[in-house]
């Protein structure tokens, strides 16, 4: 539900001309400003189908449940929000952004008319692009994607309707609708506004897990779309690709290095694709990309579906939910790096316990030496003619030898007792070791 032809607004600055588009979080109209002579402009309406209502007498937009009117005034700041820092932008190949204000219990704001036809609208009317025009077309996006990406924002609806040819044949990306502004400290995105398009958005953007800056989800977009400007045809939906589906060929004319450059942009993982604008353009050349960005997601968001099947493939129709924050995942290059370095410490701490162990087990054999040794309270070395100083023993331990010189004698003396019947008198002693010496 739009509003009617010569509805005013800003009391009758604007004047609606006629209604242009409608998507899943709003409508578009074409519009004069009537203090400017006229001058055509597009203006943006904020317009929730899936619980928004219209006033027929007033134009004013209602919340169909009162559960949702908190969950629409949110977005409703959101929405100027993001029309205050796209005013910001200047480039040739953006949409200028003029003005924005509430009304009607909505927002809006005011955009540069473009006079002429999108990509959408050209493929339709005439087939597929050639090469050339197609990559010509693709540059200028690129460019200002590029621009983009450096003020530290992802578009997210990069898609042959959102690239207008004005006049001059230039390339003119439109409709920052869904786009997401990233805190330059953090990285953190500063929306809740969150949407896809089947065909060009890819599996992160569709699963809702864009919470920090990555231009591989827009170069994703970029890639689909100059796809769809080569064949004439939208690609199918990245989740279709990912769970195995084949990206149906390109016509045999279109050159290597572009059909390699679309099949690195439409990589399912994020990580292994063009990481920028720039990127994608050395591809295009020829040339290989840089590919170094690594980026954990996750975030709450207000998910956006294509659910109107009379409507085309190719425009964004919501059904908004709100979702919690999904924990964030580990990353394959982390498993990685992990198991290299317990490839290395593994063997490391092994030898370092078999070198524990040996010393544990050397240290406990010497201290049981020791401790059989310490069982022995007196030894001497007998010599003969000494037997007159030494103390009798309870037990003698003798070493025959043919060459043995002496008598060392170990006792655990149970008395110095001389007179003890198991005591050995010096006598004895130098009988045994005169018998030692015969033999």
């Amino acid at each position: 539900m739009h509003l009617q032809e010569n509805t005013l607004l800003q009391g009758g600055k604007y004047r609606i001309v006629r209604y242009i588009s409608h998507g899943g979080f709003g409508c578009t109209y074409e519009a004069v400003n009537t203090t400017m002579r006229n001058r055509r402009v597009a203006i943006k309406e904020l317009f929730v189908s899936d619980f928004c209502n219209r006033d027929p007498r007033t134009g004013s937009v209602t919340v169909l449940t009162q559960s949702k009117q908190p969950l629409f005034d949110k977005l409703r700041t959101k929405f100027l929000d993001e029309a205050e820092a796209i005013m910001d932008l200047n480039h040739s190949g953006i949409v200028r952004v003029t003005d924005f204000f509430e009304e009607n219990s909505t927002a809006y704001y005011v955009m540069d008319y473009i006079d002429g036809q999108s990509l959408r609208d050209k493929v339709e009317a005439s087939g597929e692009l050639s090469e050339a025009d197609a990559l010509r077309y693709i540059r200028q996006v690129a460019d200002a994607i590029q621009y983009i990406h450096t003020n530290n924002r992802l578009h997210l609806d990069i898609k042959p309707a959102n690239i207008m040819i004005d006049g001059k044949d230039k390339a003119i990306l439109i409709d920052f609708g869904v786009s997401k502004q990233y805190d330059e400290a953090s990285g953190e995105n500063t929306s809740t506004l969150m949407g896809y398009t089947k065909g060009y958005a890819p599996v992160e953007q569709i699963n809702n897990s864009i919470s920090k800056f990555l231009p591989a989800t827009d170069i994703y977009a970029l890639g689909a779309t100059l796809y769809h400007l080569l064949s004439g045809t939208i690609p199918p939906p990245s989740g279709e690709l990912a769970a195995g589906e084949e990206l149906p060929p390109l016509p045999a004319n279109v050159s290597n290095n572009t059909r390699r450059a679309i099949q690195a942009a439409m990589t399912i993982n994020k990580l292994t694709r063009p990481q920028s604008a720039a990127d994608f353009l050395a591809l295009l050349d020829g040339k290989e990309d840089s590919g170094k960005t690594h980026i954990d997601d996750g975030e709450t968001y207000i998910e956006v579906e294509n659910r109107n099947s009379e409507k085309s493939n190719d425009e964004i129709e919501a059904v908004i939910v709100e979702v919690p924050t999904p924990e964030p995942q580990q990353e394959c290059k982390v498993l990685a790096r992990l198991g290299f370095t317990l490839g290395f410490l593994l063997p490391l701490i092994i030898v370092i316990i078999v070198i524990i162990g040996l010393y544990l087990a050397g240290h406990y054999f010497i201290e049981r030496i020791k401790d059989t040794n310490a069982r022995y309270q007196s030894a001497w070395e007998y010599q003969p003619g000494q037997a007159d100083t030494i103390a009798t023993f309870d037990s003698i331990q003798v070493v025959p030898s043919t060459e043995i010189d002496s008598i060392f004698i170990f006792n655990t003396p149970a008395s110095q007792d001389t007179t003890a019947n198991n005591a050995l008198t010096p006598a004895e002693i130098d009988s045994i070791f005169t018998w030692l010496n015969e033999e």
